[in-house]
């Protein structure tokens, strides 16, 4: 996996940076694995929203209406 990172520059001039990539361990058992990688990318994406929060936009609807009824 390379995680990769878009900045907007100037208006509607954006930067693009691959990072270092997160290879598997094709040894490790898969879903400890898994879930390594998983951790991996989640700080990573952490780590770039509190360097940059205003670069930030999430467009999914992560917590729906009814999501609490779910819970």
């Amino acid at each position: 996996v390379i995680p990769a990172t878009f900045r907007r520059t100037n208006g509607v001039h954006f930067e693009q940076v691959l990072h270092e990539p997160i290879f598997a361990d094709p040894d490790a058992e898969p879903l400890a694995e898994t879930a390594r990688i998983t951790q991996r990318l989640n700080d990573f994406l952490e780590a770039e929203i509190r360097e940059n929060p205003a670069q930030w936009l999430w467009l999914h609807n992560r917590w729906p209406k009814d999501a609490e009824k779910d819970a």
